[in-house]
């Protein structure tokens, strides 16, 4: 159960959840409504106090999966707190292991260290233009204005969006791109920007 308050644009999320996996949809969710410029959880997970050895089981299952073959991760447990350490080979497995720790009953947190080993596709300037292309083309560009800067492998996102949401979306493609290391998003929310119309919204 949740309780949502919205002051100046910060919507805090207080509550319960069964899970870390249903909070992150409500915090998901948030984030796709206009003029919410940060969204904060102050949550507890109902089915904390489940024993550290049945959750450390529920994540081994939900890693033994084809989709990490090749793969070396190791988890750790500690009062319903899971530590992800080892190599996956691209980023999207590496979410894809945090996802199936978040959904484990009992965890209340998840430190994702996973290194991924994926070779870097170029050099900073090919990378940043990789970027550029992921936030600004194919089929779902997210709206908005962006400047991609990479030194080192690392890098500095800014520019404004209009939803919180996107704000997350571009983090994450930029760090899908093989061999980037960190990335600092310093793109503000904008709810003045025009969102793109879909396609029941245009009139014919």
């Amino acid at each position: 159960t949740f309780q949502v308050a919205c002051e100046e644009g910060i919507e805090t999320i207080t509550g319960s959840a069964e899970t870390l996996s249903v909070l992150r949809q409500a915090e998901r969710r948030a984030g796709d409504i206009l003029g919410v410029l940060e969204v904060v959880t102050a949550c507890n997970i109902s089915t904390a106090g489940v024993p550290d050895s049945r959750i450390l089981l529920e994540i081994q299952r939900s890693l033994d999966l084809p989709a990490f073959r090749g793969d070396s991760i190791a988890v750790a447990v500690n009062d319903g707190h899971v530590h992800l350490r080892g190599t996956t080979a691209t980023y999207a497995r590496k979410l894809l292991a945090e996802r199936g720790a978040s959904e484990a009953p009992g965890a209340v947190a998840v430190q994702n260290n996973l290194r991924v080993t994926a070779s870097p596709e170029g050099d900073d300037d090919a990378l940043a233009w990789r970027i550029r292309l992921l936030l600004t083309g194919g089929l779902t560009p997210i709206p908005g204005r962006f400047d991609v800067a990479v030194k080192r492998r690392e890098v500095v996102l800014s520019g404004e969006v209009p939803l919180y949401s996107h704000r997350i979306q571009a983090e994450r493609l930029a760090l899908s791109v093989g061999g980037i290391l960190a990335v600092e998003n310093r793109l503000k929310v904008n709810p003045s920007l025009v969102l793109p119309q879909t396609p029941s919204e245009i009139s014919p």
